[in-house]
């Protein structure tokens, strides 16, 4: 999962019963102190369990199950967190918060392509017939991963330049400061913490996050 989630830059899903983790992920987990933590291992096949019919429910469905609405609505959350203290981070490097208006438009537009999308995702499953139909749902099921996609830079060129080793993702890797937390965008919450700045360190981060707005609102509306 770490691998996946830091490095590829792929979402993934964590669960538990006490807690994210039943047992530490290190050198430390021995058989000894996983019978500590889980005895008879109860918590771990129910974590099992649960997984298991997450793939059943995920491999069976015809569209992939997702709300791209209420993902984009998050999205929109997670920039109005950040916009108060992008604001201060242009005035320290003498540019107005107009700056800061190209990401609001992407935002905005985002928002309203995820809503759309929604809207229009069933309709013409229903309307046409089955030839097109699967042509339909394979548009649709392409849309949603590469939705996600668009917002995962290419690891190994250095064009597309991120503060954290771990910051593939633009909306959900780990902050550069510790990889144990973070908020969304944590290349521009990095923006906003760092001591030191930049002009052009700034803008490209902004311009950055920008293209990838654009990219993925690009998919919903094709």
């Amino acid at each position: 999962m770490y691998e996946f989630y830091c490095y590829a830059g792929v979402s993934v899903l964590d669960i538990g019963c006490n807690s994210a983790c039943d047992v530490y992920h290190s050198m430390h987990d021995t058989q000894h102190l996983l019978e500590l933590v889980d005895n008879n291992y109860k918590n771990l096949a129910k974590v099992a369990s649960a997984l298991a019919q997450v793939v059943v429910s995920v491999s069976e469905s015809v569209l992939i199950p997702g709300d791209i609405e209420h993902y984009t609505d998050r999205i929109a959350d997670w920039w109005l967190q950040q916009r108060p203290g992008l604001i201060n981070v242009m005035k320290r490097i003498g540019e107005k918060e107009t700056a800061l208006t190209p990401l609001d438009v992407a935002i905005r537009e985002l928002s309203n392509a995820g809503k759309q999308f929604m809207k229009n995702m069933y309709t013409p499953l229903v309307a046409v017939g089955e030839e097109e139909g699967m042509n339909e749902v394979r548009r649709v099921n392409d849309a949603l991963l590469l939705f996600d996609r668009a917002f995962i830079l290419p690891g190994s060129d250095p064009l597309f330049w991120t503060p954290s080793y771990y910051s593939r993702h633009l909306l959900v890797s780990p902050s550069a400061e510790d990889l144990y937390s973070g908020n969304g965008f944590p290349s521009l919450q990095w923006l906003i913490s760092k001591s030191e700045l930049s002009k052009d360190e700034v803008l490209y981060q902004l311009e950055l996050v920008r293209w990838a707005l654009k990219a993925s609102t690009d998919v919903l509306l094709d």
